[in-house]
């Protein structure tokens, strides 16, 4: 079914508007209009509506916006969250656990796409990702978030998705001072289990002022904090056996729609968490008659402490009782596992403009930026295992989509922490820093929004970046005579999963275990694979890119055309540790490339209420750091060869962008938008595994090699409906006050074929981290000192992982919808209470695999949030 109950209800929603709005247009007249009534503070969704709108009709390009309102803050709590609600985007959770961190723009993952403050790209706090991470930079911040979905010449070339760029606050959008904020405090109903709860909440404040003799001079002071305490229960059956209808073993390759799944292994994880963000921006300005400048300040951060606790109870050899709803399984083996995990995200950088306007058409810009992101992971980790064993016997149910039960037969055994030997003991810390600087210049010539006739532009841009990743490892394995029990290292705390049928996790006391593993260290020695661990992860990239662009441009007071090409140089040098054998060697790779990036955008008004928009540009998606590196291992065999690794000869994405949109403004800040896209992306980069035989006789050799190549090409076509309606008295004066906004878009990819280990072609079923289906909703009402709104948001399932030896081993994210909610009361024209609800859905993200994705693989509970505070604003 195309569409499933909820987003069948948002297209008739929608449908509905849309055959409507032209009647209301027409019939709504001069005496009708949505301007509030004098003792009105217009705040929350409307008011963020109706500046999306405003926001959507300026810009040049084809885009969509969220905007901030009077009390100094977004909607949401962090920056994906605020990004969910725009036509054509999604976000991809932080492992699943409630915190968007990653864009998809039209389909497209963040591998594609840009994200800037105020035009200039940061930095990645990502392990090997160019993805910045959304969940350390504070949506309050922002006084509007654009996401570009076309380009021009004077736009960075490396976004083939799109480029979501957050303007910051100024002190000249208000008289004089302004302080805004809130401050709310929260609660999830999915408390931490192993560590006593502490409060969760959150805290912004802006304060802006404006000095001097003609109050040209301006000050930005911004500061947010954000704290969730909570824990996640996942669910995972991580791996499944298939079977003919005769009980015959099949291979994952051979696996198809009539084979029977026995899942081998059922792991439970428990995620304590404590998440803390914070951040803050300063910016000082000057406004003249002719010059303008700016320096701003900004510094975000990111902690994430986790105790992950799991258990897991796998089958050894076959179950010896199959069907397609249960079975048997006679030896077994169980382990029980602790994992903690202290990550600190950090971005920081310094932004400085310049714009000196000698006349009325011309200005001259100047920019520099220098930004620094920081990521550092100390981990700490312990691994108790059984032997493999008929005491662990267990009967399983299974029916695809449900999760499966294993029920010990002999649960005095499984939980006997005296059965349970330490088997790995390890710490290790991952470390990565990336720095970027970029410079800019700009000159352009009749380019304002009130322009008339012909304009043009030109300008150049240099950006450096320098980054290195380094991972410690130390692991540390028992000697043969090692004895380290579980006992007395068991937490008293049990506990039972929301699908566990009575049974509980057993958990590891991490201090105890620590005190014991120190007692007793000399019966371990470290793994023989820790040398190799900490220099293969390793590598260091300098990557400098200089630009040049121009355009020319003529706009009347209906027609708006610009054309022009960018060129970027880009040169790249890794380095990386090469294994051959047991020996390692450093080593540098180089390349340089160069590309045109042409791009022509315009735009013509039938009519003062309708618009209609095309472009078509060209731009690239330069590799992910990771695939860059070499980092090479060549292991020899009697008769064969395994070559692994990075390829840092990898060329960019390139892509061929086509978009139309028609916006129909059929009455004050209300919109109805429709746009259709295509995008031919060549130069996709996948990893392939191949294998060829080298020689004869006695010489031959088996040659197997796994690395990221350039292969294939990708085509992506779309469509994007949206509408606003920040005030529903057009419709009929007794919706006075009601508003809606909604989008929808629908996305029809041809994806990859690429080679899998046995050296035959497959069609992959989509892109990766592609939803083919997003959709939202927001209803509001606001009144003299009430507002109140409700947010849906719906994906459909999500490809997020490619098995090269399979089509059974792929993994995919299933739907999802989530239903926030919030209430304002006006106790003055500037103080609000608040009370917001988060996921009111209970939104389990849930991951499939199998031969169509119709095995459910894991099922994540994060819960619900409620926060209440106060929003304020002078």
């Amino acid at each position: 079914m195309f569409f499933d109950i909820g987003t069948r209800a948002l297209a008739t929603t929608i449908a509905g508007i849309v055959v409507t709005v032209p009647a209301i247009a027409q019939s709504a007249g001069s005496e009708v209009t949505d301007e509030p009534a004098a003792s009105i503070v217009v705040v929350g969704a409307r008011l963020q509506s109706e500046r999306a709108v405003e926001a959507k009709r300026d810009i040049a390009v084809v885009s969509d916006s969220v905007t901030g309102d009077e009390a100094g803050s977004l909607p949401d709590f962090g920056l994906g969250e605020a990004l969910d609600r725009v036509p054509g985007v999604s976000t991809i959770q932080n492992n699943a656990r409630g915190e968007a961190q990653f864009i998809t723009i039209r389909g497209l993952n963040a591998d594609y796409n840009l994200v800037e403050v105020d035009g200039v790209a940061l930095p990645t706090t990502e392990l090997g990702r160019r993805n910045v991470s959304l969940d350390v930079i504070p949506s309050a911040l922002a006084k509007r978030v654009d996401v570009y979905k076309t380009r021009t010449p004077a736009m960075d070339g490396n976004a083939i998705g799109g480029t979501v760029n957050l303007i910051s606050r100024s002190a000249f959008d208000h008289k004089g001072l302004f302080i805004g904020g809130r401050a709310n405090a929260g609660w999830y109903e999915n408390e931490r289990d192993y560590s006593d709860t502490t409060p969760s909440g959150l805290a912004d404040l802006t304060v802006t002022n404006r000095f001097g003799s003609q109050n040209e001079f301006g000050i930005v002071l911004a500061g947010s904090y954000f704290r969730r305490d909570s824990s996640s229960l996942n669910s995972s059956g991580d791996n499944f056996l298939f079977y003919d209808e005769q009980g015959r073993r099949l291979s994952n390759a051979n696996a198809g729609e009539y084979a029977i799944a026995a899942p081998n292994r059922r792991r439970w994880w428990t995620y304590d968490n404590l998440r803390q963000r914070y951040g803050g921006l300063a910016k000082l300005e000057y406004r003249g008659a002719t010059l303008q400048a700016d320096v701003t300040y900004g510094d975000f951060r990111h902690e994430n402490d986790e105790q992950r606790q799991s258990n897991s109870l796998y089958v050894s050899g076959d179950p010896s009782v199959r069907t397609p709803t249960g079975g048997f399984a006679p030896r077994a083996t169980a382990q029980a596992d602790l994992a903690e995990f202290f990550e600190k995200r950090r971005i920081s950088y310094v932004n400085g403009r310049l714009i000196w306007r000698p006349s009325d058409l011309a200005s001259l810009r100047l920019g520099a930026s220098n930004a620094v992101a920081r990521y550092t992971n100390d981990s700490y980790l312990d691994t108790y295992r059984t032997v493999t064993t008929d005491a662990l016997a267990y009967d399983y149910i299974a029916d695809g989509l449900s999760y499966q039960q294993f029920t010990p037969r002999n649960p005095a055994y499984y939980y006997n922490p005296a059965n349970y030997r330490l088997v790995e003991h390890g710490n290790n810390l991952d470390e990565n820093r990336e720095r970027a600087f970029s410079a800019t210049i700009d000159y352009d010539f009749n380019q304002g929004t009130n322009a008339r006739g012909v304009g043009f532009a030109v300008g150049g841009k240099y950006r450096q970046i320098d980054r290195f990743y380094d991972f410690v490892n130390g692991l540390f394995a028992p000697v043969q005579a090692a004895n380290n029990l579980l006992t007395g290292l068991v937490s008293p705390v049990q506990v039972q999963p929301y699908n566990g049928n009575g049974d509980y996790i057993i958990a590891i006391d991490r201090a105890a275990a620590e005190a014991r593993f120190a007692a007793n260290r000399s019966n371990y020695v470290e793994a023989a694979n820790s040398k190799s661990a900490n220099l293969a992860s390793d590598y260091d990239l300098q990557e400098h890119v200089a630009a040049g662009y121009m355009l020319m441009s003529y706009r009347d007071d209906r027609f708006n055309l610009s054309a022009g090409a960018r060129y970027e140089h880009t040169d790249l040098l890794t380095g990386s540790n090469t294994q051959v054998g047991t020996v390692w060697s450093y080593e540098r790779r180089g390349q340089t490339y160069d590309d045109v990036l042409p791009s022509l955008n315009l735009s013509y008004d039938v009519s003062d209420t309708f618009r209609v928009r095309a472009a078509a540009s060209r731009s690239i998606g330069r590799p992910n750091y990771d695939l860059l590196a070499a980092r090479q291992r060549i292991t020899e065999g009697a008769a064969s060869l395994s070559i692994t690794g990075g390829n840092p000869d990898l060329r960019p994405r390139r892509a061929n962008n086509y978009d139309v949109s028609l916006e129909y403004y059929f009455a004050p800040r209300s919109v109805l938008a429709a746009a259709v896209f295509a995008k031919e992306i060549n130069d996709e980069i996948v990893t392939l595994v191949s294998t060829r035989v080298e020689g004869t006789g006695d010489d031959e050799i088996t040659i197997r090699t796994s690395q990221p190549v350039n292969s294939g090409r990708v085509t992506i076509r779309g469509i994007e409906l949206s509408v606003a309606l920040p005030n529903l008295a057009i419709v009929h004066p007794i919706l006075d006050g009601f508003g809606v906004t909604g989008n929808m878009t629908f996305l029809d990819g041809t994806p990859l074929s690429i080679e899998m280990t046995d050296g035959t072609m497959r069609r992959l079923p989509g892109l990766v981290e592609q939803a083919d289906r997003i959709a939202n909703v927001t209803a509001f009402y606001t009144s003299n000192r009430f507002s109140a709104q409700v947010a849906y948001n719906y994906k459909s399932s999500t490809l997020i992982q490619i098995s090269t030896s399979a089509t059974a081993l792929d993994r995919s994210l299933d739907e999802s919808h989530v239903l926030d909610a919030q209430l304002r009361f006006a106790i003055t024209p500037r103080i609000s209470l608040i009370a917001q609800a988060k996921n009111l859905t209970n939104n389990r993200p849930t991951r499939l695999t199998g031969p169509f994705q119709e095995l459910l693989r894991e099922e994540i509970d994060n819960g619900r949030g409620y926060f209440a505070g106060v929003n304020f604003r002078f």
